[in-house]
């Protein structure tokens, strides 16, 4: 697991606080960490409001974001991808098709970035 940034040190704090008054399982321990839930919603408002521009590129990079095809997976009830280009080139780094929201279909694109090293080096070769 991917180390969190200090800005978030607070915030993982309440979190664990939360997560112990949830085992204990008796009414005072769900009273408290609802109380914590919305402490740490307003921490985090906070916090995230108040980034530096370093901070927000590190957010953007944090190896547990989700990835294009996540979202396409929690939006859409179908998803047909397309491939390729007018000369017959494809990208495995870039994401696109059609997906079906609501009974409407929609253009979908986006980037998908390498999970592991493993996948890198299996898009690298593949753009050989």
């Amino acid at each position: 697991m991917a180390a969190e940034p200090d800005f978030e040190a607070p915030l993982v704090d309440l979190q664990k606080r939360i997560d112990e008054l949830v085992h204990k399982a008796d009414a005072a321990s769900a009273t408290e960490a609802a109380k914590l839930r919305l402490e740490l919603d307003r921490e985090r408002r906070s916090v995230y409001a108040g980034l530096t521009p370093w901070q927000k590129t590190l957010v953007a990079r944090h190896p547990n974001r989700p990835y294009t095809l996540d979202f396409i997976q929690a939006l859409f009830t179908e998803f047909t991808e397309v491939h390729g280009d007018r000369r017959y080139g494809v990208d495995l780094a870039l994401v696109g098709g059609l997906a079906l929201y609501m009974d409407r279909t929609y253009a979908v694109l986006g980037l998908q970035k390498c999970i592991d090293t493993k996948q890198m080096i299996y898009l690298k070769l593949c753009m050989l």
